[in-house]
């Protein structure tokens, strides 16, 4: 089963710069004048269009090393029915996406692989707003497809793919888009992702064992949203404008989740009346995308599997801290209003210049 657990706000203590060392990697840069591309790696396997041109068994896969990660990023292609169903699978027939040991026709085409960025967000719990970017690729990570009768059809009898989904014990998927985590050395490891359907099972599955992780989860809700108390709204007069109790209206803005607020979302939900957990990997409730961050611990040579079972998730990126390595950097703070500190753990004012901390980030002021 998995578990949310909750982030505790950090305590910050006299500590040097040099003791934190968190390995990063982001897939997206931004130039200085607002240009978005793709990192290196995956932008070597793209055309003008993001198509991938590394495509070999139904697959395209991007690897990236850093000091202390081995990710394998792998898209795959979803295959469109034949217009009026004129396909040779009988239903039930299993078709071998990895091996295409079917044609082309059998199936309906092969849509194109992609590796693009889109989806992206800004943190507004971050003192900067930072904006939060993705890539996206393509694919389901089934672990069987076959052939049946669309009940749906008008009469009943076109045929169509459909697909087994993963379940935790199963062998893992190898076609589809997922990432694949492999840590050099022990530690946390904290990735961005952006869930299409946040009421899709969302795995982070160990490699070795095949059962689902453990992790923590925070962020943002499609949909859900809260006011920004330093943006009054106004009429075309200059008079405020006033709800319906008389009240100031403000700008609505994303709300941020804490960890334990998504614990609470998810158990409002998922969690029946015996106690009993109907959907542990779900995140959220409802059919929402969830933009956030997931955390967990994380074994040396042990590969973590994340995807949705019949879904896409976006990667933004990741902070992996081998254990050992002082330092807070990347956590973040349950009170998005938390207060700033220097490096000796002394509480300053907003403004102060030099190297200061925020929800457990590291700011230079200048």
């Amino acid at each position: 089963m998995k578990k949310f657990f909750t982030l505790i706000s950090v305590a910050l203590t006299a500590m040097s710069v040099n003791a934190q060392t968190v390995d990063s990697y982001k897939p997206i840069s931004v130039a200085e004048d607002g240009t978005i591309s793709l990192a290196s790696e995956f932008a070597a396997v793209v055309d003008a269009d993001g198509n991938a041109t590394n495509v070999a068994d139904g697959k395209s896969v991007v690897l990236v090393t850093t000091e202390k990660v081995i990710l394998e990023a792998v898209g795959g292609a979803t295959p469109a029915n034949v217009e009026g169903g004129i396909q040779d699978i009988e239903p039930g027939a299993v078709i071998d996406e990895e091996k295409h040991l079917y044609e082309v026709a059998s199936v309906g085409s092969w849509s194109n692989i992609t590796w693009k960025n889109d989806k992206n967000k800004t943190d507004i719990n971050d003192v900067n707003n930072t904006k939060l970017y993705f890539v996206m690729g393509t694919g389901n990570p089934y672990v069987n497809m076959y052939c049946e009768y669309d009940p749906d059809s008008d009469n009943g009898m076109v045929k169509r793919a459909s697909y087994e989904y993963y379940k935790p014990g199963m062998e893992m998927p190898q076609v589809g888009l997922y990432y694949k985590f492999t840590p050099k050395v022990d530690g946390k490891m904290r990735i961005l992702i952006w869930a299409n359907k946040g009421n899709r099972n969302t795995y982070l599955i160990n490699g070795q064992t095949l059962q689902a992780v453990d992790y923590d989860a925070e962020g943002y809700v499609n949909g859900q949203n809260t006011k920004d108390e330093t943006q009054p709204l106004y009429n075309e007069d200059g008079t405020p404008q006033l709800d319906n109790d008389g009240n100031q209206v403000y700008r609505q803005v994303s709300r941020f989740f804490t960890a334990e607020e998504i614990q609470e979302r998810h158990n409002a939900a998922k969690v029946g009346e015996d106690g009993v957990d109907t959907a542990p990997y779900v995140i959220d409730a409802g059919n929402q995308a969830f933009w956030g961050w997931i955390t967990f611990d994380a074994t040396a040579g042990v590969s973590y599997w994340l995807f949705q079972d019949s879904s896409q998730v976006g990667f933004g990126g990741f902070d992996f801290t081998s254990n050992g390595d002082a330092g807070i950097a990347g956590m973040k703070a349950e009170n998005a209003d938390a207060p700033l500190y220097n490096l000796a753990g002394q509480r300053v004012a907003f403004g102060t210049k030099g190297l200061l901390i925020k929800n457990g980030k590291k700011y230079i002021v200048k």
